[in-house]
């Protein structure tokens, strides 16, 4: 008996360490592609992210409202400068493998609050959500 609780024991430890390693380059895939992100948003290339995003962004904004936001945040923040990681989390579930990271954010004229949700498909992620918060859209 005592020998198989060690070896159950044994096998979650390993399962969890593997599923603790997914976890890890799920989040890494996120991590590189927030950072593509944001090189596209210094160049403006709003359509372009929206063409590469996920059909879970499509069914929640259409293309020209995520244009407006987009050009919106510029206008209202102006360049990214830094972030810093606030959080992440990493969901399994059917319909595939979600990344949820949030940064508070440093731009041109503000901070900002930000959560970038990726779907990740084949070692690539592809936004499936953005969101932000700012003082600087409450000011005219």
């Amino acid at each position: 008996m005592r020998r198989s609780a060690r070896h159950v024991l044994g096998s979650l430890l390993v399962l969890m360490g593997a599923l603790q390693g997914c976890s890890g380059k799920s989040r890494q895939v996120a991590e590189a592609a927030t950072l593509e992100l944001r090189e596209r948003y210094s160049r403006s290339e709003f359509d372009q992210i929206y063409a590469a995003s996920a059909p879970e962004l499509w069914t929640r904004s259409t293309h020209d409202d995520f244009v407006k936001v987009m050009q919106g945040v510029t206008r209202k923040l102006g360049d990214y400068r830094s972030a810093t990681e606030t959080g992440w989390r990493v969901f399994r579930g059917t319909s595939g493998t979600m990344v949820t990271l949030g940064y508070n954010t440093a731009f041109e004229r503000g901070i900002a609050d930000e959560v970038f949700d990726w779907k990740i498909e084949s070692h690539t992620a592809k936004l499936a959500g953005y969101h932000i918060n700012s003082n600087a859209f409450l000011a005219e």
